[in-house]
């Protein structure tokens, strides 16, 4: 019978609960896009942890020049299986015309093949890894597009380029020069958010185009104040931190990821906020809504209670409109999260190639949830002041 009253009082006032509704559907859609960012955001951080900031890999660095004492030190702990000294170089199309920071790319050494299994590697879209010792390189997508030119980026694989190189000398800030080379493309690197896009060497090609850049004989050593350290495992990484943060500057794979993290977080706090806030407004619209209901139905209470309603009966007839309020805007709230997941994916998969928004039973069944307990909690006021109305003064002022 209530539930009967409920949807006929709904149906003539349906664009009045209609707009009620808008900012409670608004309200869980956002809360849902935030609860499905937080799962997508927690496995790209998972997914760069893995594929792109190597878990095992520490970055040693140095105020002043690293010596081949400080090398041997770090050879020598138990824990690192491999210790490769880092340079800082940029590339661009020896063709192009084009000159500024957006002709460049940063160009990395790939550790070399007999640890390639053992440690992370670039993330190739298509092609293979440049082979030990060889003018080979993958090149980042944006770079491929260029280069292409109308053509698919995935027709350089096999086709050599033309390409300088630029070497810095970041420690002596010694002179350097572009370097003429052809390279083989071998493959694609596929796009992530974490910082640039990188092409990728083998390791003593780098070194050779380094000593040219900066007018170094072959057998000279170069000058850097930087060292990638890989360690056996990833429970060693705290233990070769704490063997060597007093004497030099130590990136462990956490530091990396902490300030990317912090980024998120604050991203999905502000959805997340702005969802509460909007749940809030329409709370306070549903309360008034019943309010106003209450008043223009203040004959009908009275005559319920005259034919035998009980308080509870009438609290009842007013919880359950905002029950049928709550979970209908709350579905349809979910249901329009869900249809703009196929929006915001793509859009995002273009820039960090990850599907962040992860929508799940979990996380939409605890947004329907928390929006309906929301109507029913901003429903108990007006509907308790509806229960406590007295039938003689309501019949008499009616």
């Amino acid at each position: 019978m209530i539930f009967k009253l409920t949807a006929q009082k709904m149906r003539e006032n349906r664009w009045r609960y209609l707009l009620v509704s808008i900012g409670l559907i608004i309200g869980i859609a956002s809360l849902s896009i935030a609860f499905g960012l937080n799962n997508g955001l927690k496995s790209y951080v998972n997914y760069i942890n893995t594929k792109i900031v190597d878990e095992k890999k520490i970055v040693i660095g140095k105020n002043e020049e690293i010596t081949s004492d400080d090398i041997f030190k770090l050879k020598q702990n138990k824990n690192v299986i491999l210790a490769q000294d880092e340079y800082t170089m940029t590339a661009k199309d020896a063709k192009s015309t084009e000159l500024g920071k957006d002709s460049e790319f940063n160009v990395k050494s790939v550790v070399p093949k007999e640890y390639q299994d053992k440690f992370a590697k670039p993330s190739v879209t298509e092609g293979k890894l440049p082979e030990d010792g060889k003018k080979e390189i993958i090149l980042p997508m944006s770079m491929a597009k260029k280069l292409a030119k109308d053509k698919s980026p995935n027709s350089l694989i096999g086709q050599t380029v033309n390409l300088k190189f630029l070497a810095k000398d970041e420690v002596n800030q010694y002179p350097s020069r572009w370097d003429n080379q052809e390279f083989k493309v071998t493959g694609i690197t596929e796009k992530a958010l974490v910082g640039e896009d990188f092409a990728y060497i083998p390791y003593d090609t780098h070194k050779d185009i380094v000593k040219r850049s900066r007018f170094l004989g072959k057998e000279a050593d170069i000058p850097t104040d930087n060292m990638s350290v890989y360690v056996k495992n990833k429970e060693a990484v705290e233990s070769v931190y704490d063997a060597f943060k007093k004497d030099y500057k130590v990136t462990r794979p956490s530091d990396v990821l902490k300030e990317l993290t912090n980024v998120f977080k604050n991203l999905n706090t502000i959805v997340l906020i702005a969802a509460i806030l909007i749940l809030i407004i329409s709370a306070i619209m549903i309360g008034i809504i019943l309010f106003i209901s209450v008043l223009e139905r203040r004959r009908e209470i009275g005559l319920f209670i005259s034919v035998g309603a009980t308080k509870k009966d009438i609290k009842k007839l007013f919880l359950s409109e905002a029950l049928f309020i709550g979970t209908l805007a709350s579905v349809s709230g979910v249901a329009l999260s869900v249809v703009l997941k196929f929006l915001i994916n793509p859009l995002v998969i273009k820039m960090m190639n990850y599907p962040v928004f992860e929508p799940s039973i979990i996380t939409c069944s605890a947004a329907i949830i928390f929006g309906v307990v929301v109507s029913v909690l901003a429903s108990f006021i007006p509907a308790t002041k509806a229960a406590n109305l007295l039938p003689i003064d309501l019949l008499r002022r009616n």
